[in-house]
């Protein structure tokens, strides 16, 4: 089976650029689609290969042979003491939230407010 085919053409791509990165012949890159998704996309000599080798299409976790992230959670951490689970973040015990007032790590972050382009309530 082709990955190409059977999971990128039914739309069930999440990706994770596992079969770019387990494919023996390098034959599958992964790139952006025209909806902003990332999607690996076919090389040269990719067609047959669903017919000789088909690990792209074996590590696939959206393929739907294999278990999700929540049964997969589940079946690990569902009889921990305190565990937590929603459809956002997946199992946890905890969340915290916090920042930093050393310096300019919170104005040169990732994410953080302050941030001079594209801060909240910037005009």
């Amino acid at each position: 089976m082709n990955v190409i085919q059977e999971v990128v053409g039914k739309g069930w791509c999440i990706g994770c650029g596992m079969c770019a990165a387990v494919c023996p012949r390098n034959r599958l890159e992964i790139r952006w689609n025209e909806r902003g998704e990332y999607n690996p996309v076919e090389m040269d000599g990719c067609a047959d290969c669903g017919k000789k080798c088909s690990l792209c299409y074996q590590v696939c976790p959206a393929h739907g042979n294999t278990k999700n992230e929540t049964e997969i959670g589940r079946e690990w951490y569902g009889d921990v003491k305190g565990i937590q689970q929603t459809d956002e973040t997946g199992y946890y015990l905890s969340s915290y939230v916090g920042y930093s007032n050393k310096n300019d790590h919170r104005k040169n972050g990732a994410s953080g407010s302050g941030a001079p382009y594209g801060a909240v309530g910037e005009k």
